[in-house]
């Protein structure tokens, strides 16, 4: 009896969590069609060609933000440009909702600022915005001294 219960138990476990999967996927296919519409026409950028759209000021930290970018979007980085806006154009936050944390998590690791008043502030920053608030005198953007234990 104990192991009927027991498998009937692991079947209705696979069914939800087969399910959740299957709706993630289809919400990170839904992400990069709409990135496709979003590219169309676009030429691959190195992280270099993609820094040389921004200031030279600011170039350093688009470059890495680029890099950063990698490590959390399902989409091609390589056809990301200033204007494109992180939610709406990229997909950030569409497929699980936690990518918006992951690249926070990315950034403070990196910098020494949070990326969520911005998300606060304007809703879907672009990539520009974003760079342009790393730079910006109220954010300390020196990457922080990794200490070795």
């Amino acid at each position: 009896m104990m192991r009927a219960l027991f498998i009937a138990c692991a079947i209705v476990m696979c069914a939800l969590l087969g399910r959740s999967v299957w709706r993630m996927s289809r919400r990170g296919s839904a992400v990069k069609r709409r990135a496709v519409t979003v590219f169309a026409g676009r030429d691959r950028l190195t992280p270099s060609e993609f820094s040389d759209l921004f200031p030279a000021s600011v170039s350093p930290i688009a470059k890495r933000l680029h890099d950063l970018l990698k490590k959390v979007l399902i989409v091609d980085v390589r056809f990301i440009r200033p204007d494109d806006r992180l939610i709406s154009d990229l997909g950030l936050g569409q497929v699980d909702g936690l990518e918006p944390y992951h690249l926070d998590g990315i950034v403070r690791s990196e910098y020494r600022a949070s990326l969520l008043p911005l998300f606060d502030a304007e809703g879907d920053p672009s990539v520009a915005e974003v760079v342009d608030y790393l730079a910006s005198d109220a954010v300390t953007n020196q990457p922080m001294q990794r200490t070795r234990d």
